[in-house]
């Protein structure tokens, strides 16, 4: 038996109690246990799910976030290309760990091949332990359970996989079918955990590819898809938006693992929110008045190690264009500004006092690293990362589907492209500014 002295609620300071989630802290016996039947089970599961390069299964080692949320943004940037045919889906697993059976998951694991033994110690790990929860002078007895994994341990975090990628791998053949191609570049699905991307033909594929998906998964492991976050993203200037039932949305922009994904390719909304962000954490962190008291060069150190990983985030899926990097050069430039706290001295003007503060900003800028160059170096690092072999991920099998070369090839021949299906400003595409982030390397 062990117990719980704290319970934080997900987002914001009145939660609900729905939203709130207790991490158990275990004792040393549950914690080894929960070593060793994590690995027992993810050497399992490895032989099991291999990777394909028809459905990507993220959270996993050696893949990041990064790799769903630019794979998704290349593939809009190449369905533009490709007179705006394909559309992409996302939906969410409601409750994902509380509402697994961990019955059915055992039964799973048996008849698949994996030893009895090691399945019911999972099983027993997760369901029999006795949980006291002790909130202020509130105190209550938790018996063993029936249904749900235990939040936060590494057996839970293994059993999750099991009804998504056993779900997705059932029913790949008809996904396959749905999924969006061109000539031998195919793409299914990918998953994040509890959230589940699905790359379709059409916006009436991608939908009907997440349709049959909670359908499976309702009636196959008891899991059902949180209500408001079935969304298709439909490429600007699609002659059809139609679905396959009402309960999607239709949005022209999207939010994933945290980014914003435009449907013309436009990386405005997700620059705008970021710079929102970065000014969060600056006036959290460096911009603070106990910053104050500290040496410029701890301030600088702080602004590296707390809003410079903000900009990394987002930056390395923007292409690098000249107005975009001036803008975040910019931005480094004011934070440094404020973090120098500098005042004016006696009989300066105020135009002499912006000159010398401006001018401090630059050399400050110059021994920090610009955050421009800091992103070209990111970009070029990305793309290698991207043509390493084996690589799974969408963006790694979308970089041949019209290319920079082909592109340029086709404007030598007809003075523009002609790929896109809408009239109007093209937005930069990834692939083409490459060049410009390597030449600012070279330098």
């Amino acid at each position: 038996m062990f117990s719980v002295s704290l319970a934080f609620g997900k987002e914001g300071s009145h939660a609900k109690t729905s939203s709130v989630r207790v991490i158990v802290p275990q004792t040393a016996f549950l914690q080894l246990a929960d070593v060793v039947l994590s690995v027992k089970l993810q050497t399992f599961l490895a032989t099991q799910f291999r990777p394909s390069k028809f459905v990507f299964e993220g959270a996993r080692p050696r893949t990041q976030s990064m790799d769903i949320v630019f794979g998704i943004a290349l593939l809009v940037e190449k369905s533009l290309d490709l007179r705006s045919e394909g559309a992409v889906a996302q939906l969410d697993v409601k409750q994902h760990y509380d509402t697994l059976s961990c019955m059915l998951i055992y039964k799973w694991l048996v008849s698949h091949g994996f030893p009895p033994s090691y399945a019911t110690a999972c099983l027993r790990h997760q369901l029999l332990p006795s949980i006291s929860i002790k909130v202020a002078s509130f105190a209550a007895m938790l018996g063993q359970r029936s249904k749900g994994a235990l939040t936060g341990s590494r057996v839970a975090g293994q059993l999750g996989r099991i009804p998504v990628q056993a779900t997705l791998l059932d029913l790949h053949d008809v996904l396959c079918k749905l999924s969006w191609s061109f000539d031998d570049v195919a793409l299914v699905a990918a998953s994040f955990v509890d959230k589940v991307y699905f790359a379709g033909g059409s916006p009436y594929k991608a939908t009907q590819m997440g349709d049959l998906f909670a359908q499976r998964l309702l009636s196959q492991w008891g899991q059902s898809v949180k209500q408001g976050s079935q969304q298709v993203l439909v490429m600007h200037g699609a002659h059809d938006d139609s679905t396959s039932s009402f309960d999607w949305q239709v949005c022209d922009n999207m939010s994933v693992l945290g980014h914003q994904i435009q449907n013309n390719g436009s990386v405005l909304m997700d620059f705008n929110m970021t710079k929102i962000k970065l000014w969060r954490s600056f006036w959290r962190n460096a911009g603070t008045l106990q910053a104050r008291r500290l040496p410029l060069r701890y301030r600088i150190t702080l602004l590296k190690r707390a809003t410079q990983p903000v900009a990394d985030q987002h930056m390395l899926r923007w292409p690098y264009t000249k107005t975009r990097t001036k803008a975040v050069d910019l931005l480094q430039r004011r934070m440094l500004r404020m973090c120098s706290f500098m005042v004016p001295i006696s009989m300066e003007s105020t135009v002499d006092f912006a000159t010398r503060r401006r001018r401090n900003a630059q050399m400050l800028q110059e021994d920090m690293g610009k955050w421009s160059l800091r992103w070209a170096h990111q970009t070029c690092k990305w793309h290698q990362h991207l043509q390493r072999d084996p690589n799974y991920s969408w963006a790694a099998q979308l970089l041949g589907v019209k290319s920079a070369r082909e592109l340029q090839q086709r404007r030598w021949q007809w003075s523009r492209p002609r790929t896109r299906n809408h009239p109007g400003f093209v937005c930069a595409r990834w692939s083409e500014q490459l060049e410009r982030a390597k030449a600012a390397c070279s330098f």
